[in-house]
């Protein structure tokens, strides 16, 4: 008796070691391994014939992403090889073809991902033309294909010590063998992990330089001495209603402007006049006020004029959690306007192909680190995530392809429908155009005679003069007329 204990949990009649994975989780794990390469053969696919198709999508970002999406197809054809290459047997044609192909290809998207870091830096920090980088195409396939190349041919060409191949099982396909598992570290993960980390030092240093920028810009367009200085009433009344317009709704109700016209009259010259009593323009009649000394009426003070208004404001209504977040990402976004659009599409861009590689790669190291800590037991739920998510690497791609390409996609897509039908190139975008410019002119037609008709009305609806009698003891004098505006709301 060797110790070892056999059981038969999916009643195949196949024994099956503790720790080890049943024939249902391995068919369950192909099949999700291979549904995940066909969407990424199809959405290469699709890269592949829309970047031939038209000229306007051979963009620089475009462009590297069908450098990449090489590497995807060859990865995609090794996921929907599956488990036929483990069934083949280690030393099969199909099995060494099916784990070179692994190590070489998975390999370099990670590194395609590290090179638009690289460019993305040189853009920012170096005012490099991304169109520059085209030149050195050669280059970028040397680093991100050839690097993953010399491990992945050493691994084929070198046997162990008794003639064993190195490609061999590993659990859901033909791999690094279990036997060598150490070397799935030091040749595939440690390069994969390293790209990804220095990919996100150069995207935060990249953030950090773009906020510092926009700080700048905003610092020196308040520091500007040229701008307007508000009077105080303006000054005042902007603060208020805007400071009231974040609680609600304003309606201004009443505006009462009060003018006083009054015969007043002070002294001047002569030694009396420094001794005179003050003259109270609210307390009557001048001719029943005392003074002492003669004075003779010489000049008639300013209006005096106040205004009085009325603001009720309902409190705003609370914004729902995802109406908040989608707010402070268009605020978050809005930092970004004053970026060169050429350069905001390549970070863009960039940093999507970024996260898809790092969600990529996330659940495979985790599942690799359990292997090395747990050795004798295999996680199905690990290798289900791995299964899932490595093969979409080409999804991801098209993803990104087609998103940040859509709308020049659709121009290209009617211009070619158009030319098809004999309609001349540009003929959608002139009518727009001249839909748009009448639009505005009929906007402008009815302003204008918005405002002629309010223009008109004004003298009748607007104001009115009423007469107040004077009296003795009341506060205007003189019959002075009180000019008051009816209520309007903002």
């Amino acid at each position: 008796m060797d110790g070892t204990i056999h059981s038969d949990p999916d009643g195949t009649g196949q024994t099956v070691a503790p720790g080890a994975l049943t024939r249902q989780h391995i068919e369950t794990i192909v099949i999700f391994e291979r549904l995940g390469a066909a969407l990424s053969v199809t959405g290469i696919l699709l890269i592949f014939l829309a970047y031939a198709a038209f000229k306007r999508l051979r963009t620089v970002p475009n462009t590297f992403i069908v450098f990449a999406s090489f590497a995807n197809l060859g990865a995609s054809i090794a996921c929907l090889i599956g488990y036929s290459g483990v069934l083949a047997g280690p030393d099969s044609d199909l099995c060494q073809a099916q784990a070179f192909m692994f190590e070489l290809f998975m390999q370099s998207d990670p590194w395609w991902s590290f090179a638009m870091a690289v460019n993305v830096y040189m853009v920012f920090f170096f005012s490099a033309s991304p169109k520059s980088f085209l030149r050195y195409w050669w280059a970028y396939f040397l680093v991100c294909y050839g690097i993953p190349f010399i491990p992945s041919l050493w691994l084929l060409i070198v046997h162990g010590g008794d003639g064993q191949n190195m490609y061999g099982n590993a659990t859901i396909w033909c791999w690094i063998d279990k036997d060598w598992s150490n070397l799935r570290i030091y040749t595939y993960y440690l390069p994969i992990w390293v790209c990804i980390i220095l990919s996100t030092c150069i995207y935060v240093a990249v953030g950090y330089y773009v906020f510092k920028q926009r700080n700048q810009l905003r610092n020196l367009s308040l520091s500007n001495p040229a701008r307007d200085v508000p009077t105080a009433r303006d000054s005042g009344e902007k603060t208020l209603f805007a400071n009231a317009a974040v609680m609600g709704s304003i309606n201004r109700e009443v505006v009462q402007v009060t003018t006083v016209n009054s015969s007043a009259t002070h002294s001047v010259g002569g030694p009396s006049s420094a001794g005179a009593a003050p003259v109270n323009w609210f307390d009557g009649p001048l001719d029943n006020q005392s003074f002492d000394g003669s004075s003779a009426p010489t000049s008639r003070p300013n209006p005096y004029q106040t205004t009085v208004t009325r603001i009720t404001a309902d409190p705003a209504p609370r914004e729902g959690y995802w109406a908040r977040v989608y707010s402070n990402f268009q605020r978050w976004r809005g930092r970004f306007s004053h970026i060169d659009p050429v350069k905001l599409a390549y970070l863009r861009t960039s940093f999507v192909f970024a996260i898809s590689v790092f969600v990529t790669w996330t659940p495979s190291s985790i599942n690799r680190v359990h292997d090395l800590v747990y050795a004798e037991s295999t996680s199905f739920a690990l290798n289900l995530a791995s299964a899932v998510v490595l093969p979409l690497q080409g999804v991801w791609n098209a993803v990104i392809f087609f998103s940040t390409s859509w709308s020049t996609l659709c121009r290209e897509m009617r211009a070619y429908l158009d030319s098809r039908r004999g309609i001349p190139r540009g003929h959608h975008t002139a009518v727009a155009v001249r839909n748009e410019r009448d639009r505005q002119n009929a906007v402008e037609l009815s302003r204008r005679k918005t405002h002629g008709q309010s223009t008109q009305s004004q003298g009748d609806d607007a104001v009115s003069d009423i007469s107040v009698p004077s009296t003795p003891g009341g506060n205007i004098t003189n019959g002075g007329p009180v000019r008051v505006m009816r209520g309007t709301s903002l």
